[in-house]
């Protein structure tokens, strides 16, 4: 008689995103989310007494932007906790806002861009959190 035992490897915690880097001793740059936007309790809990180091809060995603080392990144064990991910790069395509703007019928009749100015104005983002 063959029994088989499937044992999972090393249990790895579900509110911790995949990607995060998580090998050695140097601080990450995370994004970690509660379930209800975070007061000063959260951060003197989370991640003070931890050696974490809060850069900015994100009231959008509900949570701070902080530096981190992978082991107080393991140990942070808030039940309010429901993610924390690493701040990724992000960047633009053309490949959606090209067609939006019909510049494949531009380029169809020949113009380049080139002696175009383009000029954008933008004011920021708009900070709701004191409202």
């Amino acid at each position: 008689m063959i029994l088989a035992l499937a044992i999972p490897a090393a249990a790895r915690n579900q509110k911790i995103a995949s990607d995060l880097a998580r090998g050695g001793n140097d601080p990450v740059d995370v994004i970690v989310q509660f379930t209800t936007p975070p007061v000063q309790r959260h951060y003197k809990q989370n991640h003070q007494p931890r050696g974490g180091k809060v850069d900015h809060d994100l009231s959008l995603v509900r949570g701070p932007h902080a530096s981190m080392t992978p082991a107080q990144i393991d140990n942070l064990a808030d039940p309010e906790v429901t993610h924390i991910s690493p701040d990724r790069v992000l960047s633009g395509l053309m490949n959606n806002s090209a067609p939006v703007v019909n510049a494949p019928y531009a380029w169809a009749q020949g113009l380049d861009g080139i002696n175009m100015a383009v000029a954008i104005i933008d004011s920021g983002i708009q900070d709701n959190s004191a409202v």
